[in-house]
């Protein structure tokens, strides 16, 4: 984690901000740590003047992988385990503790050499007019993921941008196999199915991202571009805390749709197959039923997304394992209600 240092030609009057993050995202084998190698020597060609240096934050380093792979094998079995789950989370709001505070030291100016030695920084960093890029090497499968380090780029008023390595499941398996150290292939194929891709057109706070496939690292000099325009245009602060309130709530509100959405679809062919076991329809029947379920859980869902439909208080902001029982069973209830 060393950083790559060299020089950039770039006017430094136009920088409002002499830090950047940039998120990494893709399935396992598809190549980030790859290109977080190769970034450093395309950069290169277009810094001459002005000191920069490359941050190389990688997950696999800094989270054993071990822990990575148990608990997503939990996660696609459906099983649940307090234990590795735990640790996972844990281990991921560690990284998350170090990086913020990495920031600050980087901004502020202000010495801190637990954070510098965590990441293998020397002192010297701080003391020159120095450009940063932070490169964090992750999976980065879920938005949510994503957007707590969008937050952070806000709390700093610092550069924030997304590279999105995209891959089929099947080539990111393939690529995988290949690795000296290899992620399960049931748990690629797993980060596959969960995989949600950068959505600017939905979620503003994205649009600033380049899309690069996985066997060709072109685009280099758009790459560049994009970064310099965050070191111009860094993420600005909120203007109060009650717009940071508002926001807060809109991305839960956002992620309780997605989960009753997913919940509501499995829902569907569960009350078919107990019509079909109580006999309570025939074959030429089926479709009807069918039309019927699924017009109950568009109308459900319509009201969780509206704000219509009054959800229990403690899981009416998030989901999580200690609500998630009865935000099921809650919704399955106002299905049930919407059936002929």
């Amino acid at each position: 984690m060393k950083p790559v240092i060299f020089m950039n030609t770039e006017n430094l009057f136009k920088m409002e901000t002499s830090v950047v993050l940039v998120v990494l995202i893709g399935l396992p084998g598809v190549g980030k740590s790859s290109v977080c190698e190769k970034l450093p020597l395309y950069l290169k060609k277009r810094c001459k003047t002005q000191t920069i240096n490359i941050i190389h934050v990688c997950y696999d380093h800094l989270i054993p992988l071990s822990v990575q792979v148990k608990f997503a094998q939990l996660r696609q079995n459906g099983e649940e385990d307090e234990n590795e789950g735990e640790n996972w989370k844990s281990a991921r709001r560690a990284v998350y503790s170090r990086v913020d505070q990495l920031i600050e030291c980087l901004t502020t100016k202000n010495l801190n050499l637990f954070v510098l030695n965590f990441f293998s920084l020397s002192s010297t960093v701080i003391e020159n007019d120095a450009l940063f890029v932070i490169l964090l090497d992750d999976n980065f499968y879920y938005r949510s993921m994503r957007y707590e380090y969008f937050q952070l780029a806000r709390k700093y008023t610092i550069g924030f941008c997304q590279l999105y390595i995209e891959c089929t499941t099947e080539v990111a398996v393939s690529q995988n196999m290949q690795r000296e150290i290899r992620v399960p292939t049931i748990v690629v194929k797993m980060m596959g199915t969960k995989l949600q891709p950068p959505l600017p057109s939905e979620h503003k706070w994205e649009s600033t991202t380049f899309v690069l496939q996985s066997d060709n690292f072109e685009g280099s000099d758009d790459i560049w571009n994009m970064i310099h325009q965050c070191y111009m245009s860094p993420v600005p602060p909120l203007e109060d805390r009650e717009l940071e309130i508002a926001e807060a709530r809109l991305q839960c509100s956002r992620s309780v749709a997605h989960q009753a959405d997913i919940y509501l679809r499995s829902l569907v062919g569960q009350v078919i197959k107990e019509a079909q076991l109580k006999g309570k329809v025939v074959s030429g029947d089926l479709s009807a039923l069918s039309r019927g379920i699924n017009a109950g859980r568009q109308s459900v869902l319509a009201a969780v997304r509206d704000g219509t439909l009054c959800f229990p208080y403690n899981v009416a902001e998030a989901v999580n394992d200690d609500n998630r029982e009865e935000f099921q069973s809650f919704l399955e209830c106002e299905l049930r209600k919407k059936l002929p």
